[in-house]
């Protein structure tokens, strides 16, 4: 998803595992360097995800811009390896395996960006499941 343009993505997915979860907005070949902090904090961009359920109960709604502090009205900038933006109310989600799952994450660009930055979004969680 591009983040240097205004526009919306729809994602509809089922059978994740029962687990806390956090949404990530993994920046598409990145470095995780700290020259590119910079530039990925300061994009000119709001960026609004909805994570609901299939009885349309609303999971998580997060709204704000990439920075580097943690606070509402901002996606954080993680790194360390390759940079992905998180948000406070979209993390430690519970996840249900039976249920299915709708994501609309917009993009709104206050003005059209010169840094082509996109985003994949992916549910990041669990760990080492033993039997």
């Amino acid at each position: 998803m591009p983040l240097y343009e205004s526009g919306e993505r729809r994602f509809h997915f089922q059978g994740l595992p029962n687990e806390e979860m956090t949404l990530l907005l993994c920046v598409k070949g990145s470095s995780g360097s700290e020259e590119e902090r910079s530039r990925l904090t300061k994009l000119p961009t709001n960026i609004e995800a909805v994570l609901t359920d299939s009885h349309g109960k609303e999971v998580c709604k997060a709204t704000g811009r990439p920075a580097d502090s943690n606070e509402d009205g901002i996606w954080v900038l993680m790194s360390g390896g390759e940079a992905a933006y998180w948000h406070w109310r979209c993390n430690h989600l519970q996840i249900r395996s039976n249920e299915s799952y709708n994501l609309v994450i917009r993009a709104v660009s206050a003005a059209q960006s010169d840094q082509k930055v996109v985003v994949t979004p992916i549910l990041k969680g669990g760990g080492l499941e033993l039997p």
